[in-house]
């Protein structure tokens, strides 16, 4: 899933979409929606001390862009009586029968952006993959990615998609300190082609936590399932949400809200949990050890 569809999820999930309508028109920084009968005055959606309304062009016509694109509504105008969004500049012109939603501003889009982060962390470490890494001709020795450690590390291939991965061979690790990166040191020299390079990619899998997520084509790991990534982030958005006024604690119909949200997380944590399959490279063998 990709990061705009899980925080408009997200926005949906804690109850601040106030709008979800199909556009007439637009353009790379507008949404126009001519048929919008209920209408509020000018600047309504861009007004406010939080900022203005989140946009979100939720589906196109076409299923590509602007799909799953958002920001804050810094404009909106009536008084042409066509009701037109101004937004930041996406990818595509927005379309007849793009449909968009609008969110309220209660949380406002970087606090937003921040919590969702923080709850895809609290999911701890979980399996992710790494391809940063080339082999070189005559070169057993290489500086880890930044994140990848001895202690983390799950398995190392060498290859590509298109003709397959291979096991290059014992390996150790030295550790480094400070933040200076491990390194990785082959104790044969790696299987390689010297026709094609994309032959010599280290493909490392590795335990770590989510990486930070920003903007919209940021993509969750796979690993990560869609509910349960929406669930937790709703819990952690909705716990940000109770936090900022302590007497939302003494509001029955709040906690009960809160208290559903909790157990649509506790149920997508139990019926999708993060799974890290045990590493399976070849450990070093020194036979002068045996």
């Amino acid at each position: 899933m990709l990061f705009g569809k899980l925080l408009e999820e997200v926005y949906i999930a804690v109850g601040l979409q106030v709008l979800r309508r199909v556009a007439t028109g637009g353009s790379t920084t507008t949404v126009v929606d001519s048929a919008y009968a209920n209408r509020k005055g000018d600047g309504f959606y861009a007004q406010g001390a939080n900022g203005g309304h989140i946009l979100f062009i939720s589906q196109t016509t076409d299923d590509g862009a602007p799909i799953n694109q958002f920001g804050e509504v810094s404009g909106y105008t009536l008084s042409t009586s066509t009701p037109t969004f101004t937004i930041p500049t996406v990818t595509a012109a927005v379309g007849a029968g793009d449909i968009y939603a609008v969110m309220k501003p209660q949380v406002p889009l970087h606090e937003m952006i921040g919590r969702i982060n923080e709850g895809l962390r609290r999911l701890g470490e979980m399996e992710r993959e790494d391809t940063t890494l080339t082999g070189t001709t005559s070169t057993r020795t290489y500086t880890l990615p930044a994140g990848i450690r001895k202690s983390n590390l799950l398995q190392i291939d060498i290859g590509n998609d298109t003709d397959g991965w291979k096991d290059p061979g014992g390996f150790v690790i030295t550790p480094k300190s400070g933040s200076t990166q491990d390194q990785l040191i082959f104790t044969a020299q790696p299987p390689s082609d010297s026709v094609t390079a994309a032959n010599k990619t280290f493909k490392i899998r590795f335990r770590g936590v989510h990486p930070t997520m920003s903007i919209y084509s940021d993509s969750v790991e796979k690993s990560v399932h869609d509910e349960l990534a929406i669930a937790l982030c709703a819990e952690t958005v909705m716990e940000h949400i109770m936090n900022k006024r302590t007497g939302s604690y003494n509001d029955k119909t709040k906690i009960a809200f809160y208290s559903n949200i909790v157990k649509r997380s506790e149920t997508a944590q139990m019926k999708h949990p993060v799974r890290i399959y045990p590493g399976t490279h070849r450990q070093r063998i020194n036979l002068g050890e045996l």
